[in-house]
């Protein structure tokens, strides 16, 4: 089992997909993992190694060949099938937006909501106020194809945080966008994950990327996926753009880097 005080929680976590031609592709090996509430963990290793399929496996859209997931408590696979109790309270936001074009923002923001059968008045009040949360104040009825790309993502960011989930799971979200851009997103994903208090696991190609949320990274091998190290990360929050240019900074990027290497080689 996995620790009883963690939020989210991962024992021996392992997962195979057969090809076509009926081969077995090993993608992880019994990852054990826990997460405290309210922490913010990064998993972080090189393409293809298996980030994205735990995320997808905590968050119930595809099943472990075997270990045990939990959310809370309870366990989010049961019998091969997804529990909706264990899931309820997750949230999770894609490296692309994903929102309806015949939608305006405000009513994209509200669709979980809507499908939840909350009533139209209270969920468009709510996506207003996601709008002012995350920097949208005065686009709430423009359409997604008139926003950059950073907009986009912030209101897919206010969706996810619609449904006000205990756990955020997030996979490479803002790798889409510019460096300047990435930059502001992290510091809005920053301040609203503080000041929420929500459990958040990141997949991230981006060492610095994960250095500046986290309060802890999670090392991954190459395929099959399994935990090489974590990393505590020891710098005070809120944590300011400005410290990616420190040398604390740059030295505990550096590290996990040269680590990532060593163990892919």
């Amino acid at each position: 089992m996995p620790s009883p005080g963690s939020d989210i929680g991962l024992k021996a976590v392992a997962k195979t997909y057969m090809t076509r031609s009926g081969d077995a592709v090993h993608a992880v090996n019994r990852v054990d993992l826990d997460i405290a509430r309210g922490e913010f963990v990064s998993l972080l290793g090189p393409s293809g190694c298996g980030k994205t399929t735990i995320l997808r496996m905590i968050a119930g859209l595809e099943p472990p060949t075997s270990g045990e997931i939990v959310m809370r408590g309870e366990a989010v696979w049961q019998k091969g099938r997804r529990s909706a109790v264990a899931t309820r309270d997750m949230a999770m936001m894609f490296q692309e937006a994903r929102l309806l074009p015949w939608f305006n923002i405000e009513e994209n923001i509200a669709l979980p909501l809507r499908l939840r059968g909350e009533d139209e008045k209270s969920r468009l009040e709510k996506a207003r106020s996601l709008c002012s949360t995350v920097g949208l104040s005065g686009f709430e009825r423009a359409r997604p194809s008139n926003l950059s790309g950073g907009m986009r993502q912030r209101a897919a960011l206010a969706r996810a945080l619609g449904t006000e989930p205990q756990a955020l799971l997030l996979d490479e979200p803002f790798g889409a966008l510019d460096a300047m851009t990435r930059d502001q997103m992290n510091i809005e994903l920053q301040r609203v994950c503080l000041a929420r208090g929500v459990t958040v696991a990141l997949v991230t190609h981006s060492i610095a990327e994960a250095v500046f949320l986290s309060d802890r990274i999670v090392a991954l091998a190459p395929r099959p996926s399994r935990v090489v190290d974590i990393y505590t990360v020891p710098f005070e929050r809120p944590r300011p753009v400005e410290l990616q240019r420190s040398a604390a900074f740059q030295q505990l990027v550096g590290r996990i880097r040269d680590d990532i290497l060593r163990a892919a080689a």
